[in-house]
């Protein structure tokens, strides 16, 4: 079963980081969902998880929320990303702080008015 990435679409720097693991995932091993989307936000309710929390990974039966999130995104990403995974060993006060203070800057950009320009492969991979 593939992994679920719960992201802010309307956040521009959310959409870049999809693109981002897009790019980088060449095993198709995520698929994406919006908060805003029936499913996104059906699968927030179920694991009672606010749209707030930011970032969400749903893999293998777990859900996984803001930095630890994005550091076992990093871990099946092809490049070289992977070896970020092992600041999952740091404190999570200290990765969960510097995740919220990104967090916080997400809007800086303004809100996304542009939709991500998708392969026919691509947008397969994401549920509505």
């Amino acid at each position: 079963m593939k992994a679920i990435i719960v992201f802010d679409g309307d956040c521009v720097f959310c959409n870049k980081y999809v693109q981002f693991v897009l790019n980088r995932d060449e095993q198709a091993y995520f698929n994406f969902a919006s908060i805003r989307s029936e499913i996104g936000g059906r699968l927030l309710e179920v694991a009672r998880i606010g749209c707030s929390d930011g970032l969400v990974l749903f893999e293998k039966d777990r859900k996984y929320v803001g930095s630890e999130a994005a550091l076992r995104i990093c871990r099946h990403l092809q490049g070289g990303w992977s070896v970020l995974f092992g600041l999952i060993y740091l404190p999570r006060w200290i990765r969960d702080g510097i995740y919220r203070w990104f967090a916080r800057q997400r809007y800086l950009q303004g809100e996304n008015i542009n939709c991500l320009i998708l392969t026919p492969g691509e947008r397969a991979r994401f549920i509505e």
